[in-house]
Order: C-alpha cells, then sequence, then structure tokens
C-alpha cells in the first residue's frame, strides 16, 4: 500500500481511500471490519473495473478508526500465521 487518504464523514462514519490496493485488499478489510460488532456497516466501491481506485466506507457505533486499526492488525497477524504455515510446510521460504 502506497498511502491512506481517509476523509471523516461524521463521528461515526469514514471513507478510506488505500491507494494502489485493488479488490482482494478491500474485500479482506471489508470482511475482518464485519466480525466487529461495533461496525454497522462495512463496503467497498472500485470507481471503475479497469482502475485500482476504490474507496472503503465505515459506520461504527463509535471510533470507527479504532475498528479499521484493529481489523486489519488482525488481518496482518493472520496473514503471518498462514505464512509462517507454508514456510513449515514447504521447508523454507517461497
Amino acid at each position: 500500500m502506497e498511502e491512506a487518504v481517509v476523509k471523516k464523514l461524521s463521528a461515526n462514519e469514514l471513507e478510506i481511500e488505500f491507494v494502489g490496493e485493488g479488490h482482494t485488499f478491500y474485500n479482506l478489510i471489508k470482511e475482518y471490519l464485519l466480525l466487529d460488532e461495533r461496525v454497522l456497516f462495512a463496503a467497498y466501491k472500485v470507481e471503475h473495473p479497469l482502475s485500482k481506485k476504490a474507496k472503503l466506507y465505515v459506520r461504527a457505533k463509535r471510533q470507527p478508526e479504532t475498528a479499521v486499526s484493529e481489523a486489519a492488525a488482525k488481518l496482518a497477524k493472520d496473514a503471518g500465521a498462514v505464512a509462517e504455515f507454508f514456510e513449515r510446510l514447504g521447508g523454507g521460504k517461497a
């Protein structure tokens, strides 16, 4: 990810553009957000099918920034666990 552009829409709503990311990342972070009971709504919209430009919308009961931060941390932890599993399985790094 090159950078993230965060726009606060209201006290409980955010719009975030993760520059350089596509469907895979947006879908993963959205799914992790929806696991949090504080999150009322999480979705993303791709501006054009051939573009990597998309925006994530998050509405939470409170502090959507915290929900996004925690979802990203859980995603990173799980991705690390998967990488470790395959390293052990294959005996080395890919």
